[in-house]
């Protein structure tokens, strides 16, 4: 490294010392430019926000001088439509009354015929459920009838199978006798 290295390193610091110092300074202008700016716009608002409220306190005013003049005129106007209108809804109500005493009346004879139709549907429960019981005994005698005659059937087979074998047993029985006759003779006879 020589003498020009080491210059031109020093010269390349002095002027990056040099730009830092100059954009901290601009950094430094810059905010407070900005805030010069921010501090004028609320300025401006606050004067227009003080106009904007004078201008709504003025047409407050003023709506507020009309809407008065306006429910003077009109209260009469409302007083004889009201009494018109109190008198229109007495009628309905009185209709509405009388109304309610025929549907009251009507529901009292819905409510009879209701109880009617069910203690008849009571009593058809009550039938139907005797009669049931009689079908269900009725079917009971049937199952037994047939259980019984499933019962002699089997028997009266059974009494035909003993007696078939009974036969062959007489059968075999007297052949086995007749065997043992015909050996008896034959030892009598060598005797």
């Amino acid at each position: 490294m020589d003498c020009e290295d080491g210059i031109f390193i020093l010269l390349f610091l002095l002027v990056l010392t040099i730009l830092t110092g100059f954009s901290r300074q601009i950094y430094k202008y810059g905010k407070i430019v900005a805030f010069d700016e921010m501090i004028s716009r609320l300025e401006k608002g606050n004067r227009l926000k003080k106009k904007w409220e004078k201008i709504e306190k003025d047409q407050r005013e003023e709506q507020e001088k009309r809407l008065n003049d306006y429910l003077n005129d009109e209260r009469e106007k409302e007083k004889l439509w009201l009494t018109k209108l109190m008198n229109k809804y007495e009628d309905r109500l009185d209709k509405a009354a009388i109304n309610e005493q025929k549907l009251k009346a009507e529901l009292e004879k819905k409510d009879a015929i209701v109880q009617k139709y069910k203690s008849e549907a009571e009593e058809l429960r009550r039938q139907f459920r005797q009669s049931e019981e009689h079908l269900e005994c009725e079917l009971q005698e049937i199952v037994d009838d047939l259980i019984c005659q499933e019962k002699r059937r089997r028997d009266e087979i059974q009494a035909e199978r003993d007696e078939e074998e009974f036969d062959k047993l007489d059968e075999v029985s007297e052949d086995f006798d007749d065997q043992c006759e015909m050996v008896h003779v034959s030892e009598n006879i060598e005797i």
